[in-house]
């Protein structure tokens, strides 16, 4: 780098230590969110009678959630002033309160005329209203976002706000008009003609997305498109003064795609035989003469499309909106924006779900196809028509043809879940409990679990299936009398003949494919329950020394707080058309807060090959270990759920990220990398989408979101503004654009003594520095290793991802300062 570009670099200071010291301290002090975890266990071997009732009452719930969207569907086109947008506008405060405030006002003036015929638990009908507000609830919130988002003047500096603060102040028509200006610039760039390429005169909703990003990878700025044309005109009239710098051109847009891998591939040759590199770009002196004209038409196209694009754009009537809201210069920056609306600028669709069958969870459309496909095999004898057409050889294999089709369609849908609002909470001692929704129950003995619901009311009259389950229950007193409330462990239950309830046997599943990660629930679970008896042991022993008796000190230990609040049943279909059930229990479990604040910080780096980690002080600089090593490295995960190991895709691995992740913070205050601008955008290759959306980037966030208040350390902080190619976590500085730090290099291992050496990428023969072994690696043998050496502080080199990692930290003190400010802002404000 030379001396004007060291002047040009950016110094980034560090924040005083006092500042980042202040705001830790309110983030441990703070008080915290709860923590809200999730047990899913599979229901035993439901009998059929059970079955049918859940899948009728999924059904139920499907049905009731279709209707409630259906009758509060919004379209921009026909504004109306009691759809979903006013309804979600007129109640405020958190998506909590939202969803049920909205639910009651659901049930009490639409819900309750439809349930008069079909007798459920009256907390059922409720938590589907709940759940289709839910869902209208983020569909506005979405639409709010996009328009906000689409609306900035610079959004790169405006303020991301929370999705509770994008509906604040925003009034009806704000949103219409909004919603209605980006669906016609979305529908405007979608009729778009395209001017150039393999699909030339062709609108763009017609080609696809792929196709779209295709164009816009072909989009070059003119002048490059010019001078790439000269070098072209060049090859193909081989002048001998000019070829030589003209053979070592790059291509515009093609890459070296000898090795690329395909996406069926087998997995020897995705993970073991992998090619060092194949994102090379092509050069021009690699192409064929036909090759070379064949550019050379392209480019000569593409330079002459933008004399005609204005009047394409203008007859599409695309220009006149685009000026509007996007400032575009040139022809080809206005095309291309098209592209990006037609890519990324679709509003997102009102949600609606399918009307099933209430009987057998079918689609009712399904199911309607395959009626009608079945009567051309039920003849009516009396008609010389019909015994005419089954003597036809074709019509017969055509219509066997639309039957097993249509029947295939018959699978059970994926039914929406059978949610339970409150808990039952037993009454007094030794009385029978007026069941309320649902309880989670377990044996100590036995260690079994046990879920029960209630599908009608208490004052509904029973059928007589039901009298015959109840008059069976003394039978099976012995077995129940053991069970115990995981919220209240002190307490069992209480059977009655007057209240209609189910009992559900539940497994943890080690038949399924989850079976590892629900073991791992397993005393995670049994310790929450342990944790309630302990609570409400200390009432109880509390009640008796004020001097009250077993039974009214029974009775006191009720007041402790429910720890498993709410519950849902899920219905999912397997292979052979038969439907499994799971019970999805919440849990609130109690945090522990760190009251001493961290004096560390640790900065996690998501790369292509896993996540690195640097733990660093007040000072910026890493922290040393007890063997005098610096605490910066990679983030180690089980190799069974590791992919760089050849692990299969498992749904364990955000979880064993996550888990490592806690573990390797040891109470450090966590920053993490935000990486979702990543996912924003798609690539033509596959495999870089392979490489970006490969690792679930998000649901990591979202476990470390909860794990770490679990564990008794606040929630990461996510940060931006890093640059892995020009931040230096030496010195602090960011390279001028243009510049960068990084720098690739291949090695392989000795086969004789198993150092790694260094190694070109063109090298046939390489030496060993240690034992002067002299081999000849293969490309598979090659491994790619990225360093960083900054040019201005000519630290020693270092591998690029530890060196972000330490930015990544460096960054969170400097975010930590920054919140610090606000807050001290907004006490004054006050």
């Amino acid at each position: 780098m030379s001396d004007q570009q060291v002047s040009k670099a950016e110094k980034r200071e560090l924040p005083p230590a006092h500042s980042v010291e202040k705001e830790l301290r309110r983030r441990f002090t703070m008080r915290w969110r709860p923590v809200i975890l999730t047990f899913e266990l599979k229901i035993r071997k439901p009998s059929a009678l059970k079955s049918t009732r859940m899948i009728r009452t999924a059904s139920f719930v499907t049905n009731l959630k279709s209707r409630i969207l259906e009758h509060y569907k919004e379209d921009y086109l026909h504004p109306r002033s009691d759809g979903a947008i006013a309804l979600v506008l007129s109640v405020g405060g958190s998506n909590t309160k939202r969803s049920n405030a909205i639910g009651t006002r659901i049930n009490s003036e639409f819900v309750g005329h439809l349930l008069d015929d079909y007798r459920f638990a009256s907390r059922i009908p409720d938590g589907a209203c709940r759940a289709a507000a839910t869902m209208m609830i983020n569909w506005v919130q979405n639409i709010a976002s996009f328009i906000e988002r689409r609306e900035a003047v610079e959004p790169a500096k405006k303020k991301r706000k929370k999705p509770a603060e994008v509906l604040e102040g925003l009034t009806i028509d704000d949103f219409y008009a909004g919603w209605r200006r980006q669906a016609e610039l979305y529908e405007q760039a979608a009729t778009t003609i395209i001017p150039f390429g393999r699909h030339k005169g062709t609108p763009l909703d017609e080609i696809g997305r792929r196709e779209a990003r295709w164009l816009i990878s072909h989009m070059l700025p003119k002048a490059d498109l010019e001078q790439t044309l000269k070098y072209v005109n060049q090859l193909l009239a081989k002048e001998p003064d000019l070829t030589d710098d003209a053979l070592f051109v790059a291509h515009p847009y093609k890459t070296d795609d000898r090795h690329k891998r395909a996406l069926q591939a087998r997995r020897l040759i995705q993970r073991v035989i992998a090619p060092i590199s194949t994102s090379e770009p092509t050069l021009l002196g690699l192409l064929q003469a036909n090759e070379l004209a064949e550019l050379r038409d392209e480019l000569l196209e593409r330079i002459n499309t933008g004399a005609v694009l204005d009047q394409k754009l203008e007859l599409s009537g695309l220009q006149e909106t685009l000026a509007e809201t996007i400032a575009a210069s040139e022809d080809l920056e206005t095309l291309q924006d098209a592209f990006e609306i037609f890519l990324y600028g679709k509003p997102m669709n009102f949600p609606s779900i399918a009307l099933v069958d209430p009987e057998g969870g079918y689609p009712i459309q399904a199911l309607a196809d395959y009626q009608s496909s079945l009567k051309w095999f039920r003849p009516n004898p009396d008609r010389l028509v019909d015994a005419e057409k089954y003597a036809d050889e074709r019509l017969e294999a055509r219509a066997r043809e639309h039957l097993e089709r249509t029947s295939g369609r018959l699978r059970t849908p994926k039914l929406q879940p059978i949610p339970f609002v409150g808990t039952t909470k037993p009454s007094a001692a030794g009385k029978a409990t007026n069941f309320r929704d649902c309880a989670l129950l377990f044996d100590e003995e036995t260690g079994e679990y046990v879920f029960i619901a209630k599908l009608r009311g208490i004052d509904d009259p029973l059928t007589n299936e039901e009298i015959a389950q109840r008059k069976a229950l003394p039978q099976n007193a012995e077995r129940w009398g053991k069970l115990h409330y995981a919220n209240l462990p002190l307490h069992t239950i209480q059977m009655s003949e007057r209240v209609a309830i189910e009992l559900y046997p539940l497994e943890w599943g080690e038949a399924s494919v989850r079976s590892r990660f629900l073991r791992k629930r397993a005393p995670m679970l049994k310790a929450l329950i342990a944790y309630q008896r302990q609570a409400q042991e200390e009432l109880f022993e509390a009640a008796r020394a004020a001097g009250q008796s077993d039974t009214e000190a029974l009775r006191a230990s009720l007041a402790i707080d429910p720890m498993f609040t709410t519950a849902k049943i899920v219905t999912r279909p397997k292979a052979d058309g038969k439907a499994e059930f799971f019970v999805q229990i919440t849990a609130k479990p109690p945090v522990t807060q760190r009251r001493d604040p961290a004096t560390s910080v640790i900065g996690i780096h998501e790369h292509r090959d896993g996540y690195s980690y640097a733990i660093i002080g007040f000072d910026g600089k890493p922290l040393r270990g007890p063997d005098d090593t610096e605490q910066v490295g990679d983030i180690l995960t089980p190799a069974h759920v590791d992919p760089t190991l050849g692990a299969r895709k498992s749904k364990n691995y955000a979880h064993e990220v996550a888990n490592a992740i806690i573990r390797q913070a040891e109470g450090a205050f966590l920053g993490l990398e935000d990486t979702g601008y990543r996912k924003a955008k798609s690539d033509l290759s596959r495999e870089r989408n392979r490489e970006i959306f490969q690792r679930p980037s998000k649901l990591v966030v979202a476990l470390l979101d909860y794990k770490a208040r679990h564990t008794g350390i606040p929630a990461p902080l996510l940060v931006r503004n890093v640059s892995p190619s020009r931040d230096c976590g030496v010195c602090g500085v960011r390279l001028p654009k243009g510049v960068s730090g990084v720098s690739k290099e291949y090695r392989a291992t000795c086969p004789q003594c198993t150092q790694v050496c260094p190694v070109g990428s063109e090298d046939d023969e390489i030496s060993c520095l240690s034992c002067q072994f002299t081999w000849s690696p293969q490309w598979r043998d090659k491994s790619t290793h990225y360093s960083f050496r900054c040019p201005s502080c000519f630290a020693p080199a270092r591998p690029a991802r530890h060196n972000t990692a330490i930015v990544v930290a460096q960054e969170t003190l400097r975010r930590l300062k920054r919140r610090a400010e606000q807050q001290e802002e907004a006490e004054a404000d006050e």
